[in-house]
């Protein structure tokens, strides 16, 4: 590479990855998937389960 151009030649690359390789939908099809959801809603109810089962008060377990 060529020091003088570095400078552009970062801002080139970022901007390719940004506009072509990372958009909304290649992120929404890697986080919003049948695993994904399924995962989720374990986690969830795992949390529910434990909020539950303490004792307690609701303002300490939104704290």
């Amino acid at each position: 590479m060529i020091p003088k151009r570095q400078e552009e030649l970062a801002k080139q690359l970022g901007k390719l990855v940004v506009d072509h390789l990372i958009t909304p939908e290649s992120i929404q099809s890697k986080v919003i998937n049948d695993a994904s959801i399924q995962n989720m809603k374990i986690f969830v109810q795992a949390e529910v389960k434990k909020a539950l089962s303490t004792q307690k008060s609701t303002a300490q377990l939104l704290d």
